[in-house]
């Protein structure tokens, strides 16, 4: 019982529900997951252990080909709390390979330090701050939306060809 019960668990915990039915395994649909809320004492951005460590292994997981990538950058249904958590991973690694010519790190700073509240809906001072570095840093235009700022960033900072 012990063991069904630690094998529910983790199929719970990869993002879906399996049933038994007369012996048979089923897979039901994708669960509904919790927002990601950068000001959650869990979330531990930049640690090994805590839900932001789980939420981007899984992201990293789903985005691992370009053509998934290409995809999920043109969804419109993807959730806001899911393209801030996607930038943040993107200017990590940019950072950590010398690639931030236009300043994204400090806004990467600002999101860790709770600057822009959870995350888990649009915040002006934070697309104001994507849209700066595209402005200026890159000589862009203004984006003209929210989501539109983050899928420019995500595109400056090499996301399509490079991933997470």
């Amino acid at each position: 019982w012990l063991e069904a019960r630690a094998m529910a668990l983790r199929w719970r915990s990869r993002g879906s529900v399996r049933t038994r039915k007369r012996g048979c395994l089923m897979r039901a649909g994708p669960t509904r997951r919790a927002p990601h809320d950068w000001m959650a004492p869990d979330w531990n951005w930049g640690y090994a252990r805590g839900a932001a460590h789980d939420a981007a292994f899984e992201l990293r997981q789903r985005l691992g080909r370009r053509e998934d990538r290409e995809k999920w950058i043109q969804d419109d249904s993807i959730p806001w709390d899911e393209t801030v958590l996607c930038l943040a991973l993107r200017i990590q690694r940019s950072c950590n390979y010398g690639r931030d010519a236009a300043g994204f790190g400090s806004v990467l700073d600002a999101l860790a330090a709770g600057e822009y509240g959870s995350a888990s809906a649009p915040n002006a001072a934070l697309v104001g701050a994507l849209s700066a570095r595209l402005v200026e840093g890159l000589g862009q235009q203004e984006p003209g939306s929210d989501a539109e700022a983050i899928q420019r960033s995500l595109i400056a900072l090499g996301f399509l060809e490079e991933g997470l």
